[in-house]
Order: C-alpha cells, then sequence, then structure tokens
C-alpha cells in the first residue's frame, strides 16, 4: 500500500486536473457560443479573451493527451487561427482604409490574445520593408522613381500616424490597462517613432 502522504499527493494532484478540466470544458463551450453568434465578427474580441484563457490552459496543463478532448482541441486551434486571420485582415483593410472601427476591433483581438506588439511590429516592418525595396536606379528615371518612393512613404507615414493616435485612446475595458502601456512596456514609445527611425536609416 502507498503511504498516507503520497496518497494525498495523487488526490490532490487529480483535484487539480479535474478544475483545470472543468474550466477548460466550460470557456470551451463559451467560445463555441460566441464563435456561432449571429454576427460572430462583433464578439471576435470576446471569443480572443476566451481563447487565450484556454490556449493557456492547453500551454500548461497536458489535457490536448486526453483522447475525448483531442476534437475540442482541434477545434480550439483551429479557431485560433481563424480568429487571428480576421484580426490581421481587419487591421490591414483598416489601415488602408481608415477604418477606425475596423482598427479598434483588431487591436482589441490582438491585445486579448497578448500578441499585440508582436502584431503591429509585423505589419511595420512589411510596410518598411515595401518602402526599402523600392527601385531608385541611376539615370534619367531616377527623378521619377524617387518621387513614388516617397509617396508610398508618405502613405505608410500617415497610415502609422492614425494608428498610433488610435492606440494612444484606447483602453481595455476590463482591466483598464491603455493600449500604448502595452507598447511602452516593449521599449516602443511611440508606433511613429519606431517606423520613422526605421525609414531614415533606410
Amino acid at each position: 500500500a502507498l503511504p498516507i502522504s503520497q496518497l494525498l499527493s495523487r488526490m490532490q494532484a487529480v483535484n487539480v486536473l479535474v478544475r483545470k478540466l472543468s474550466r477548460f470544458l466550460f470557456d470551451a463551450r463559451k467560445l463555441r457560443a460566441q464563435m456561432e453568434a449571429e454576427d460572430s465578427k462583433k464578439e471576435y474580441s470576446k471569443a480572443a479573451h476566451t481563447l487565450h484563457e484556454l490556449e493557456s490552459v492547453l500551454q500548461e496543463s497536458k489535457l490536448e493527451s486526453i483522447d475525448a478532448l483531442r476534437l475540442e482541441v482541434i477545434w480550439i486551434r483551429e479557431t485560433g487561427m481563424r480568429v487571428r486571420r480576421q484580426a490581421d485582415e481587419d487591421l490591414r483593410n483598416g489601415l488602408r482604409q481608415n477604418n477606425q472601427l475596423a482598427l479598434g476591433g483588431a487591436l482589441q483581438v490582438f491585445f486579448n490574445l497578448q500578441c499585440l506588439w508582436p502584431q503591429l511590429e509585423k505589419v511595420l516592418v512589411e510596410m518598411h520593408d515595401e518602402f526599402a525595396h523600392g527601385a531608385l536606379p541611376a539615370g534619367p528615371s531616377f527623378q521619377q522613381a524617387l518621387e513614388v518612393n516617397l509617396q508610398l512613404l508618405m502613405a505608410h507615414t500617415h497610415r502609422i500616424f492614425n494608428l498610433d493616435e488610435l492606440i494612444r485612446t484606447k483602453t481595455d475595458p476590463v482591466t483598464h490597462r491603455s493600449f500604448s502601456d502595452v507598447l511602452e512596456a516593449e521599449g516602443v514609445g511611440s508606433l511613429m517613432s519606431y517606423f520613422w527611425a526605421k525609414a531614415t536609416a533606410t
């Protein structure tokens, strides 16, 4: 027979696992309801918060090794990709069209998934690379190529300025943390300064 201390330890471990499993199933049901809402796009920011909770549980536990949960875990992974893809699309379209509603929704999703800066950095790097790779051939076509290059830089700068201003006004309604605090924690005072430093260096 096992010593009492080992039995108690195992009972405690089982108890913790049952609590995690119960919470996981509750959040999984909530995520399904959010994703199956009549206008699921409106629920994306709420779904992102629930999704982050589920992904955190999966990362710190071995629930996905439980056969009965395998299909649920696959659905959660696929839903995570879907939510991220939609938010990325909204962010890019919002930047191009200066659509504050689309931008605000995308920013909230990435904030809730706790990947706000990595996503913004990815977009800024792509915009910088588009500008940096613009051809500037020597000769008679140089002036025209330079003008096209500078127009692209101005367009990108204008979009980033508007995005930066929006971020300064946004605060998470649940935690009351401002979005600009998230960037400052990463050493980024403003998107405009970050982009402009890279553009001028180029």
